[in-house]
């Protein structure tokens, strides 16, 4: 048999070559079973309905999640929880998920830039928040503001939900100058604090 029989040669730019030729040294790999692996990967993805640009940003935002200590509950028993609390101690739930979001936006603001910050915050609220319609964040000119509509929230989840986002941007040093909260909608507006 013939050694190319079966193989074609396709062009690549010159810099994804050589980090590729970084990656096999590393691993161990030759050339030929990476990018035969890279190709069987993103024809999995391409089955699944999904591009690996989206694969990839799933496996980020997924990590993410990992790192901040996220974890996999069923979302009826959350639902449950957070509505117990809330009617035992309102303010004590409130109160934790407020402290939550500050630690969550030190992280990320440990992690990320500014300008990538706020883009990862909103993929993390549509990742992470079951049954959303709308969600956005945006950042001008040190203000930021957040829409989050969902008519399947409860008012308990609604506020909670709404708490750990004014966290977020506590941390990061904003100041809520707008704060809308009625079940299954949460309107927020901050302003960069000024030094």
């Amino acid at each position: 048999m013939h050694p190319r029989k079966g193989r074609k040669l396709i062009l690549i730019r010159s810099d994804l070559l050589e980090k590729t030729a970084q990656i096999t040294a590393k691993e161990g790999k030759t050339m030929y079973s990476f990018t035969n692996e890279v190709f069987e990967q993103v024809l999995k993805a391409h089955e699944m309905n999904a591009n690996i640009s989206d694969v990839v940003e799933f496996y980020r935002l997924m990590q993410i999640e990992k790192e901040t200590g996220a974890t996999v509950i069923p979302i009826d028993v959350l639902e449950y929880t957070t509505n117990k609390l809330y009617k035992e101690n309102k303010k004590e739930l409130l109160e934790k998920w407020y402290e939550a979001g500050l630690w969550y936006g030190k992280y990320m603001s440990s992690k990320f830039h500014d300008e990538e910050l706020f883009d990862i915050i909103e993929k993390l609220m549509k990742n992470s928040l079951r049954n959303l319609q709308n969600c956005s964040a945006s950042n001008k000119d040190g203000q930021v503001k957040i829409r989050i509509m969902s008519p399947h929230f409860s008012l308990e989840q609604t506020e909670s939900i709404s708490k750990f986002i004014e966290g977020i941007l506590h941390s990061l040093n904003y100041v809520t100058y707008k704060n809308e909260c009625l079940k299954g909608m949460i309107l927020l507006e901050f302003k960069k604090e000024k030094h």
